[in-house]
């Protein structure tokens, strides 16, 4: 059942997108927001479900990833803006965050930055809550901050004297597919970039081609520490833990989650096996590198940090 309404429009930029904007727009209409669908010219189900699901769609000709979002707001009747892509899922903890914000009415105009949580397509019900995080401003008042009028750029330029506040709860994104998925989403950014925005010098391409690729890959696998979500077990799959209330990562084996009380367990890290019964099996790095469509992520990384090299883009 849906919450009374707040005083919140979200806007979603889409394409083809039949398969997820259902419950993208859901998820938004529970707590009680307003949702704009700004399509860009989709052939298939696209606009009949958003529209069923709650959310005004909106026509527009595609002009570039910061115009589109631009449309968004101007297509919004509220002040407060939520920036989601069709892939990106409240979770219920992010709703009830988010809809605590306006119980006492409008919070003060500001940013808000949420916690950007990667779904992977395998294995089944893994959730990277322990890499892979990245925290994005994506809920925020139009007095503070606009949507670049930009083709290319599409994320909020902070204002100075503004800090932007966290919330904890996760945003889920189930970014790709598959590999090919992420090759392909890698290639379209660096083109659009390479086509869209001013070249460096020579120069600092020349640093860049010598010392940005360990540069990234070392913030991708250490930083972001994607070495996490790189172990594999034959014939099962690996349980990635979070701190938390709730565990979205549940094998079939069936281990609940802490209850908030309770501190987080190391020992956790420790895949788990849909049978019990199954002895484990020995681990080998040979075996995450190959096998593991989840660990592979790290080569789509490497390949579209090399593009970004090359087209010279920061």
């Amino acid at each position: 059942m849906n919450n009374p309404s707040i005083p919140l429009s979200c806007y979603i930029r889409t394409l083809n997108e039949e398969a997820r904007i259902g419950s993208v727009v859901e998820k938004v209409v529970e707590i009680g927001g307003e949702v704009i669908v700004v399509d860009c010219g989709s052939t298939d189900r696209t606009k009949e479900i958003a529209e069923a699901a709650g959310a005004k769609v909106v026509e527009r000709k595609w002009k570039g990833n910061g115009f589109q979002k631009r449309m968004g707001e101007e297509a919004a009747s509220n002040d407060w803006m939520l920036d989601l892509d069709a892939d990106e899922l409240l979770s219920p903890e992010l709703q009830k965050e988010i809809r605590g914000l306006f119980e006492n009415g409008e919070p003060e105009p500001g940013i808000y930055a949420l916690r950007l949580v990667t779904v992977p397509p395998v294995p089944k019900g893994t959730v990277w809550h322990r890499c892979n995080i990245d925290h994005r401003n994506k809920l925020y008042h139009k007095s503070v901050v606009r949507m670049p009028a930009h083709a290319a750029w599409d994320q909020l330029k902070v204002p100075p004297g503004t800090r932007p506040k966290r919330l904890k709860g996760a945003l889920l994104h189930y970014s790709f597919r598959d590999i090919a998925h992420q090759m392909a989403k890698a290639n379209n950014g660096s083109s659009v970039r390479a086509n869209e925005t001013k070249l460096k010098r020579k120069g600092f391409l020349a640093l860049r081609i010598l010392f940005g690729f360990p540069f990234y890959f070392g913030k991708k696998y250490f930083k972001q520490q994607m070495f996490r979500a790189g172990l594999q077990r034959r014939g099962g799959h690996p349980r990635i833990y979070r701190r938390g209330r709730q565990n979205h990562a549940r094998s079939a084996a069936g281990v609940r989650a802490g209850a908030g009380e309770r501190r987080f367990n190391r020992r956790r890290l420790r895949p788990s096996f849909n049978n019990r019964k199954t002895p484990p099996s020995q681990f080998s790095l040979l075996d995450s590198l190959s096998n593991n469509p989840t660990c592979n992520l790290l080569s789509g990384t490497c390949v579209r940090t090399f593009r970004k090299i090359l087209v010279w883009n920061t």
